[in-house]
C-alpha cells in the first residue's frame, strides 16, 4: 500500500471517531480540497504530487 493510501486510511479512521457529523463533513471537504489543490500545484511545477498531497495534512 502506498504512503498516500496509508495516510488516507489513517485520516478516515480519525474522521470516523468524530462525534459531530457537521464538523466531520466540514473537515473531510477541507482536507480533500486542500489535498487536490496541493496536488495540482505540484504537478504544474513538476514536483512530487503525492508528497504535496500528504504534506498539507500535518
Amino acid at each position: 500500500m502506498g504512503r498516500l493510501k496509508n495516510l488516507r486510511v489513517f485520516i478516515a479512521n480519525e474522521l470516523r471517531s468524530m462525534e459531530d457529523i457537521d464538523k466531520r463533513d466540514s473537515a473531510l471537504l477541507h482536507l480533500n480540497g486542500v489535498s487536490l489543490a496541493a496536488t495540482l500545484l505540484a504537478e504544474k511545477r513538476g514536483l512530487d504530487s503525492e508528497l504535496a498531497a500528504m504534506a498539507q495534512r500535518h
